[in-house]
């Protein structure tokens, strides 16, 4: 099985990860996760299993000390869940991640400036 690394994330972050892709944020940079191998997602027995031994041994391995966030909709937002607004780097730029647990408040922040208007809205899944 050929090991499939995350791609780097720069730019347009809605036509680069879809609802339901991961991410991981580290430092500047934020990469796209692949997805789970076909045989991952046909176990359902194995599935929760294997994808926490992916997220966190194979992944948290190249990513030490990171978040992992998987983009969700506005109106998919659980309340009380640790949410991030993250707007990826560009032509050298910082990463910009607005922290918090209510998703209006943080749209709401995000539309104050013009920038920030490029990112997207994710859920995070890391411990």
């Amino acid at each position: 099985m050929p090991i499939r690394r995350p791609k780097l994330v720069q730019g347009d972050i809605h036509r680069q990860v879809a609802v339901g892709e991961r991410v991981v944020v580290r430092g500047p940079w934020v990469y796209k996760l692949p997805n789970y191998p076909g045989w991952v997602r046909n176990g359902m027995d194995k599935k929760r299993l294997m994808e926490k031994l992916i997220d966190g041994l194979f992944y948290r391995g190249w990513f030490k000390s990171s978040d992992i966030y998987i983009r969700i909709n506005l109106k998919d937002a659980p309340a009380g869940h640790p949410l991030a607004y993250v707007i990826p780097s560009i032509r050298g730029e910082d990463t910009i991640i607005l922290n918090g647990v209510d998703a209006h408040d943080l749209m709401e922040d995000a539309r104050i400036f013009d920038r920030l208007r490029d990112g997207a809205l994710f859920l995070k899944i890391s411990p």
